[in-house]
Parts: structure tokens; C-alpha cells; sequence
């Protein structure tokens, strides 16, 4: 850190910004008191920005200019492809396939149960190749979920 640094010449040494040490204790102090001023006034700017688009997103909403589900969608896009850029996946956009992830039809149905019927009905539109492989492993999504009622207890003894 160049204050740090500064610093080490000890007394009667320049310091990294042409003064004492003192000097730059004072001018680094101004430094943190001006950058927390302007932090702050980011944040402020950006809890305002964050609601007026939440606001022009439900106008939008409201006069069916715009679907949430689509909104949603696209959001979601973005937000992967920009994960994706800082992280990165060693494939190109559109390359990596979820049948391609969860092709074995063991792994499949794993994921199908675990996400219960609505969210494995919603997955299952969205491939051809996953519903054929849900297919061919387990008939249907209803023998996946098939509904059992277990009742216990009770008692014979008449009062």
C-alpha cells in the first residue's frame, strides 16, 4: 500500500507524498472521509435507479407491454451469460445442453423426482431428448409421481 509505504522512510525521510508522515496520516484520513462520501452517494443512486425500474417494470407489466414470464426469462439470460463471461465454461454460448448434462436416464430421473411433477413437467417441455429418455425410463411423469395415501392408526373398540 503506498501509505504504507510511506511510512517506513520513518521520521525525517520524504514520505510517498512529499511530506511528513503526520502530513500523510492527515491526507489519507481526507482520502477514506471523501471516498466513503462518494460510496455512499453511489448507493443512494443506486436504491433509486433499482426502484424506478422496478416501477416502470410493473407499468409495463400492467399494460401488457411486457410478460413477466418473459421479462424473467431474459433476466435469467443475462444473468448466466455474465456468470459465464467471469467465470467462464469452456463452451461457446448455446453449446452446453442440459440432455448433454443429465443425458444417463438414472440422472434423469433423479433430477425429475427431485424437482417434483410441476417442475419436471415445465423441464420436460422444454427438451424433446430429456422427455424421450424420462420416457423410455419411467413411461411417464405419472408413474414417477404416482400419489399413495397410507392411513394408520385407529382403534376396533366401540364407545
Amino acid at each position: 500500500m503506498a501509505w504504507e509505504r510511506g511510512r517506513e522512510g520513518g521520521e525525517g525521510h520524504s514520505s510517498v507524498y512529499g511530506g511528513s508522515a503526520a502530513y500523510d496520516d492527515q491526507r489519507y484520513l481526507q482520502s477514506v472521509s471523501a471516498n466513503s462520501a462518494s460510496i455512499a452517494a453511489v448507493c443512494h443512486e443506486t436504491v433509486a435507479l433499482r426502484e424506478e425500474a422496478v416501477a416502470l417494470r410493473q407499468c409495463l407489466f400492467d399494460l401488457n407491454v411486457l410478460s413477466p414470464s418473459r421479462y424473467e426469462v431474459q433476466l435469467h439470460r443475462q444473468r448466466f451469460d455474465r456468470m459465464r463471461r467471469r467465470f467462464g465454461s469452456g463452451l461457446a454460448a448455446g453449446e452446453a445442453q442440459l440432455e448433454a448434462v443429465i443425458r444417463p436416464p438414472g440422472l434423469v430421473l433423479a433430477t425429475l423426482s427431485l424437482a417434483g411433477p410441476e417442475a419436471a413437467a415445465a423441464l420436460l417441455s422444454t427438451s424433446r431428448a430429456l422427455h424421450a429418455t424420462a420416457s423410455d425410463a419411467s413411461g411417464s411423469l405419472q408413474d414417477l409421481f404416482q400419489v399413495r395415501l397410507h392411513v394408520c392408526g385407529g382403534s376396533d373398540l366401540i364407545t
